[in-house]
């Protein structure tokens, strides 16, 4: 009991510390005792402490999605698909994509799509970024079998400043995800 207790705990503080939960009103379906030990509010840190916040956040992220790989958790796979850090998202697509989760195709097409929003953070970031969208169109091909128009420039792409997708081309991918979804309404 002691070690799954422990797993929520960590499970809960990954997920809040990557912005997947709230921690204001987090809750484990615990007795009293424990539940008041794991849901403690984590407290805002100082402008001097969000590097090192940061890294930890991360290193708790990664430690969570590790765990739910193990456990072949997809929930907390799916989840950490709304992550702010590019590389867990990265991973996230990565292992839905090696077991052929095809009830995450709604969630990959979520994630492509918030990812064609601009985000600051420079040249680094918008890499990462466009990374970030090939994966999931990769990934999104192989679950859907089926080939997409932006593929061929995704592929021939070698500037490192972010290309968002043309409404077109971001319309093709949702279109095929939905009717995806409307042929297999159970998955």
């Amino acid at each position: 009991m002691n070690g799954e207790i422990m797993r929520d705990a960590v499970v809960l503080i990954a997920l809040a510390s990557c912005g997947l939960l709230s921690c204001t009103g987090a809750k484990i379906d615990r007795t009293p005792l424990e539940t008041s030990v794991l849901a403690k509010p984590t407290p805002t840190p100082s402008a001097d402490d969000n590097g090192a916040v940061l890294r930890s956040n991360v290193e708790a992220a990664e430690a969570a999605l590790r765990q739910a790989f193990v456990e072949n958790d997809i929930k907390t796979v799916r989840a950490a698909l709304k992550s702010q850090f590019f590389n867990i998202q990265m991973k996230a697509v990565q292992f839905i994509t090696e077991k052929m989760d095809y009830g995450s195709i709604p969630d990959l097409a979520t994630c492509l799509k918030r990812n064609q929003l601009v985000i600051s953070g420079g040249s680094e970031t918008q890499q990462e970024q466009n990374e970030l969208s090939k994966a999931l169109v990769d990934s999104l091909e192989q679950l859907l079998g089926r080939t997409f128009s932006v593929s061929k420039r995704l592929s021939s792409e070698t500037q490192s400043g972010y290309n968002p997708f043309s409404e077109a081309e971001l319309e093709e991918i949702l279109n095929a995800v939905e009717s995806w979804k409307s042929q297999n309404p159970k998955k």
